[in-house]
């Protein structure tokens, strides 16, 4: 099932507490923040204007059953904000993996995992996922995620 949790009335059809798993890639960058596209659709693919971060993770809790888990990708540059709010709405952090668009350059984005409810403390952090090598061939890690 695909739907818009920004728009209010696509959202309410879902009754909560009924899936064992979302996914998720939001928007990256809170309204105001970045440069402005004047593109509307990908103003909204790539800002929070119309399902900000706080927002997404209610939903995220209502959605899911108890001990459901929610997969999202993020900037890791705001990952502090979006493990916050998890924490907030009982949401615990599982699993993080940091991902570098090459082994020499700081991460830009994390996969994580959350799951709703469960028992504190079982985070794990995995090794570093790494896009491209220096030359800019992807890795061979990356083609098996990618490949379909």
């Amino acid at each position: 099932m695909e739907l818009d949790l920004a728009v209010a009335s696509e959202a309410r059809r879902l009754r909560g507490g009924r899936f064992d798993w979302v996914v998720s890639n939001p928007p990256y960058q809170a309204a105001g923040r970045g440069g402005a596209n004047r593109d509307e659709e990908a103003a909204v693919a790539r800002h929070e204007v119309r399902l900000p971060l706080s927002r997404l993770v209610a939903e995220l809790r209502r959605l899911l059953k108890p001990l459901g888990h929610a997969a999202l990708v993020y900037p890791s540059a705001r990952a502090g904000e979006l493990l916050h709010l998890a924490a907030q709405a009982g949401l615990s952090p599982r699993v993080l993996r940091f991902v570098h668009p090459k082994a020499d350059e700081p991460a830009t984005r994390v996969l994580v995992l959350l799951q709703k409810g469960g028992a504190p403390g079982r985070l794990e952090v995995q090794w570093p996922l790494i896009e491209r090598h220096k030359d800019g061939r992807s890795t061979e890690e990356l083609l098996r995620i990618v490949e379909y």
